[in-house]
């Protein structure tokens, strides 16, 4: 009994290491074709039959990091009002009709996310104000949040 536990556990985990391994966390994802074209050689990435590029880079569902990979199906068409997020190495599609700014208008091709930098931010304040300066808006909430609470 405990054999098979054993094993079934070592497969889940070599398929959890691969998953991960496919994916590289990243500071910033490309703005520009040309950033995106060097991102894309790096990680050694092919094309779909189509032709298209197969380099995504966006922020994972939990909206905690930006990660870039190769991805492994059709890379297609997206519909307007919708954002790309990673789940494992999957694109989910997530309604970025809230946004103040930012929010793709045309049905865009996926491989263009870049063209779309408030879909590839994980800063909620930077997709809720159109931000620049986040930092200094979060540490600004921050201090007071603590002021309410401790005075």
């Amino acid at each position: 009994m405990i054999v098979p536990c054993v094993f079934y556990l070592l497969v889940v985990l070599v398929s959890i290491t691969d998953s991960v391994q496919a994916l590289n966390f990243v500071d910033k994802c490309p703005s520009n074709l040309t950033e995106k074209e060097k991102a894309s050689k790096r990680l050694g990435c092919g094309s779909d039959k189509y032709g298209n590029n197969q380099y995504i880079c966006v922020p994972n569902v939990n909206m905690t990091n930006l990660v870039e990979f190769c991805f492994n199906g059709l890379m297609g068409t997206q519909e307007k009002g919708f954002c790309l997020r990673a789940s494992g190495e999957r694109l989910v599609p997530e309604s970025c009709e809230s946004f103040s700014t930012g929010c793709p208008e045309d049905h865009y091709p996926k491989t263009e996310i870049y063209k779309y930098p408030a879909c590839q931010t994980i800063n909620p304040l930077d997709i809720i104000n159109g931000s620049k300066n986040s930092k200094e808006h979060f540490i600004l909430v921050a201090g007071i949040i603590f002021a309410a609470i401790f005075v």
